[in-house]
């Protein structure tokens, strides 16, 4: 175990369901490239009046499938919990199967027959909903007997399932990250450079927040975590105050700094709520009490970022205009503006 990676007991089965987290994530939050190909492929193209080849009412269209998903995650994180608590990882793993073979060959009908349009929001949340199981089955291994290895240290399962099932799908959702933030890229002015930036910088902080945020748990833990708990939340809250406050500076070179503390506090954030959940109820009740708290934080935010978006409101490139979250006549006057398709690869 003294090698740089290794797994026993339940480290094996954790370090597979991080493989699958990190291939999944990017399925479930790659829409933002997948629906330039959309767009391409001419999927909703009837919402657009006076033969159009894009307008905003398509775009509306296209991202309701992102938005029910998303939204719909938050709702089942609870349904997933009580998934994994009664049916155990294996069942569960099937399941997952099944679903994303059974999302696979509905998004392929989908986006091939006119038709079927109407129903790709339900076909990307099977998809969806397929890895958040996953997800889910990673993180109960957290009650389960085994270690990991990283860098040279060995780490118990109970402390590092949650920041390895995390790290992989921070990992996955990368493609997601890049197009949100792309958007921060060109509000400041610098998109190649911040661009640039977040594409190597977000990878190569993983793996080391991943051992920082793993070695503070273990601290936390060894220190009596009945005691300790809340110096995990301490610490988010300041890092959270502080992402906030460089995030919404104007000079671009803060932003590198934003960037490098996003990707840890996020890790944090989520890893000592799962190891929280895991420390003061009994594994049984793992995934219902976990799922709860997903769902009821998920909805929280939502709202949260809906009501700071409107005064946060703030003028965006037309290829920025294209991601998610812009009004209607922003995406309009956006899509106009493109002479031909090669622009909507563009961040």
């Amino acid at each position: 175990m003294a090698a740089c990676a290794g797994a026993s007991g339940a480290g094996r089965p954790l370090v597979m369901m991080a493989v699958l987290g990190v291939l999944w994530g990017g399925a479930c939050f790659g829409f933002n490239g997948i629906k330039r190909v959309l767009l391409i492929e001419g999927l909703f193209l009837d919402a657009c009046d006076g033969g159009e080849a894009r307008c905003g009412a398509q775009l509306d269209r296209l991202d309701f499938a992102w938005t029910f998903s998303s939204s719909m995650l938050n709702v089942f994180a609870i349904v997933n919990g009580c998934a994994i608590d009664a049916l155990g990882l294996r069942r569960v793993c099937f399941l997952s199967g099944g679903l994303l073979g059974l999302g696979a060959v509905c998004f392929g009908l989908v986006v091939t027959r006119a038709r079927l349009e109407y129903l790709l929001a339900y076909a990307y949340f099977a998809l969806v909903e397929s890895g958040m199981l996953l997800s889910f089955g990673g993180l109960s291994l957290q009650g389960a007997e085994g270690s990991v290895a990283l860098c040279g240290r060995v780490f118990d399962v109970k402390v590092v399932a949650a920041p390895v099932m995390e790290t992989a799908f921070a990992l996955g959702t990368l493609g997601y990250y890049v197009a949100t933030f792309s958007e921060q890229a060109a509000w400041h002015g610098r998109p190649e450079t911040l661009g640039a930036l977040l594409d190597w910088g977000f990878p190569a902080l993983a793996l080391p927040s991943l051992v920082v945020v793993a070695r503070l748990e273990e601290r936390w833990h060894d220190g009596g975590f009945e005691r300790t708990c809340g110096h995990g939340y301490a610490a988010l809250a300041l890092a959270q105050v502080i992402w906030g406050v460089l995030s919404a500076a104007r000079d671009w070179r803060l932003q590198i700094g934003a960037v490098a503390l996003f990707v840890p506090a996020r890790l944090l954030g989520f890893v000592h709520l799962y190891e929280s959940v895991g420390f003061f109820f009994p594994p049984e009740h793992f995934g219902v009490v976990a799922g709860t708290c997903a769902s009821v934080g998920g909805l929280a935010a939502a709202v949260a970022s809906e009501c700071l978006k409107r005064p946060a409101a703030a003028p965006v490139t037309p290829v920025a205009a294209l991601d998610f979250g812009e009004s209607a006549p922003a995406r309009d006057s956006a899509v106009a503006s493109y002479a031909d398709e090669s622009e909507l690869y563009e961040l």
